[in-house]
């Protein structure tokens, strides 16, 4: 929960994540209905990436020439991801919380301004 980047990285086997990858994920998700005091969830203001290796299902083949390419390029947009979220103290509470949805506000507004 103190990370603000998480990048999973794990081989295919047999057409699947590892074992060690999948328990991971179960792990993510077994925290995945906690709120922050916000009472948005918590896993808010964090960013991830996955990296996938391995030669099943020819994944390897298809990769080889854009692994270290888009694995760079990853790893900076999460890098500044990251620090915007932080330098904005993460997103606003308002439509990002799981109290109010429960309670049955469906928060029908136009969407929020981009610019």
């Amino acid at each position: 929960m103190a990370a603000d980047i998480l990048v999973l990285a794990g081989p295919m086997w047999l057409g699947d994540n590892s074992s060690v990858t999948k328990h991971v994920i179960e792990r993510l998700y077994s925290c995945s209905g906690l709120l922050n005091s916000e009472g948005q969830y918590a896993y808010y203001c964090r960013v991830g990436g996955c990296l996938i290796t391995g030669n099943e299902d020819g994944v390897q083949h298809r990769a080889m020439n854009f692994t270290n390419r888009n694995t760079t390029f990853m790893t900076w947009n999460l890098m500044r991801l990251a620090a915007m979220l932080k330098r904005a103290e993460g997103f606003p509470a308002y439509g990002n919380q799981r109290s109010e949805w429960d309670a049955g506000c469906r928060l029908d507004a136009p969407n929020p301004d981009y610019r």
